[in-house]
């Protein structure tokens, strides 16, 4: 699964999951411009962030963005301490060699009245620089969904 403009995997997006956009691309990718056409065209509105990382020319939004700041924020350890003792079954850990080389923290939320009684979303994925690129944020979400 592709890697879109904003740095977030499109299998664990949203908008992706929703069914409201379809798979995404880096702001450098020669076909970022026609995946806004496309968006325009089907659901009326094109990713702002795609939108913003094809005008500065960027393949994924910086961390320091001024544009879109609240895609990054930093670790609260009483938000990471909450995810593991309410929802431990919706946290996994990866490790290799003894050390931690990935995590994804999930929760779910039941409502009553709305089309799923019960909804889950993912809060936090991380992987090791070293191990990018091999599929695990994948695999730890996989993992998480078949939970």
């Amino acid at each position: 699964m592709p890697t879109a403009a904003c740095g977030v995997s499109c299998d664990v997006c949203g908008l992706y999951a929703k069914g409201i956009c379809s798979t995404c691309v880096a702001g450098t990718d020669q076909r970022a411009g026609k995946k806004l056409d496309i968006q325009m065209q089907t659901i009326k509105m094109q990713c702002p962030i795609l939108t913003c990382a094809v005008e500065r020319k960027v393949g994924c939004c910086l961390k320091d963005c001024v544009e879109f700041p609240i895609l990054y924020r930093t670790w609260d350890p009483y938000e990471v301490a909450d995810y593991f003792t309410s929802d431990p079954d919706y946290c996994l850990v990866a490790e290799a060699d003894d050390r931690v080389v990935g995590f994804i923290m999930a929760t779910t939320i039941e409502k009553e009245g709305t089309a799923w009684k019960k909804y889950g979303y993912v809060s936090w994925i991380g992987v090791d620089e070293d191990f990018q690129g091999t599929t695990l944020a994948r695999r730890l979400y996989k993992g998480w969904r078949s939970d």
